[in-house]
């Protein structure tokens, strides 16, 4: 499988006018990007598929568990993660800044950290 790499800021990465592909351990750092930040509703091919902020982050009395949970299964089912490890969310109730951080293993065995608010990086080869 293949998919279009990103930017830092999720935009395609052009160069010398082309689309650059990206395979294996980066394929999966793009998907995982795109997971986080797909918002439920807002692709209207499929208003099912994103992540429902709304619905569990953006609420009165977010449910930790359940964010975590969501999470959880959005990168679980990501081609090319063999598993989702240490997975740690964080909410300041003064500032209703919530933090996510995942670390997922790659099929190669290769560990990618990240999450909401973290740009996802590939940290170590097991």
């Amino acid at each position: 499988m293949s998919t279009l790499a990103q930017t830092e800021t999720g935009d395609w990465l052009i160069t010398d006018g082309k689309a650059t592909v990206v395979t294996g351990v980066e394929e999966t750092v793009c998907r995982a990007f795109n997971r986080t930040y797909s918002i439920r509703g807002e692709w209207f091919k499929n208003v099912e598929e994103g992540i429902p902020y709304f619905e569990i982050i953006f609420v009165t009395r977010p449910n930790l568990e359940l964010i975590a949970r969501v999470f959880y299964d959005a990168y679980s089912s990501i081609p090319g993660v063999a598993s989702v490890e240490n997975l740690v969310g964080t909410l300041d109730r003064s500032t209703r800044d919530y933090g996510l951080k995942a670390h997922l293993v790659h099929d190669s065995g290769a560990v990618i950290t990240g999450g909401p608010g973290t740009p996802f990086v590939v940290e170590e080869l097991a």
